[in-house]
């Protein structure tokens, strides 16, 4: 039997499943087509997400754009690997 969905994960799912974030995503992903981290290390890398910088549980805008960033997978997987191991070590982005 499926684990019922927590309250977070149905916010999450509210957000990213509804028509107003898959406009914002597509809007952000064509103003900035390549991954930001990449960009900032000199690679030239093709953007699939639209992350937020300051999670939304955390107080961060959904719909701002200056809350968010074009990542690639990898970028987007390490990124989220990282604040992951933070919140267990108590750090700042707990």
């Amino acid at each position: 039997m499926p684990k019922p969905l927590s309250k977070r994960d149905k916010v999450r799912d509210k957000v990213y499943e509804g028509m107003q974030w898959r406009k914002f995503r597509k809007e952000k992903l064509m103003v900035d087509p390549l991954c930001e981290e990449c960009k900032r290390n000199n690679r030239v890398v093709e953007a699939s997400v639209v992350d937020h910088i300051e999670r939304i549980k955390d107080g961060g805008e959904v719909y701002s754009m200056n809350n968010v960033q074009s990542l690639c997978k990898p970028c987007h997987a390490r990124k989220s690997s990282n604040e992951r191991a933070d919140r267990r070590e108590g750090g700042a982005n707990c």
